[in-house]
């Protein structure tokens, strides 16, 4: 997730080979809780309590070749960038028996 101004963008690695613009307005709110929500290939983002982002991992929503390895495996780890990362407070990590992992910061 980044934000920049006037909009904040989203990219799922190992698929999307560019940052999407969310198709849902954020809640104004200035401290944010995310959400990310991933069972299978499908993921769901919410912000806030907010569902604004529910995409599934394919052939037609990939660019990148390795996707299907990559979103195959299960969640080993979760990684915020030292370099980029510059407002993330804390985060939770859960998982849950039913195929699904979700990451709240």
């Amino acid at each position: 997730i980044r934000f920049r101004s006037p909009r904040e963008w989203y990219r799922l690695l190992y698929c999307h080979d560019y940052w999407y613009i969310f198709p849902s307005t954020l809640p104004t709110r200035i401290e944010k809780k995310w959400t990310i929500e991933r069972r299978g290939y499908r993921t769901r983002v919410f912000c806030n309590g907010v569902l604004v982002v529910v995409t599934a991992v394919s052939n037609v929503t990939c660019k990148d070749s390795d996707w299907e390895t990559a979103w195959s495996r299960e969640v080993s780890g979760i990684e915020f960038s030292s370099r980029s990362d510059n407002a993330s407070v804390q985060y939770y990590a859960e998982r849950w028996e039913l195929d699904g992992f979700a990451l709240v910061n």
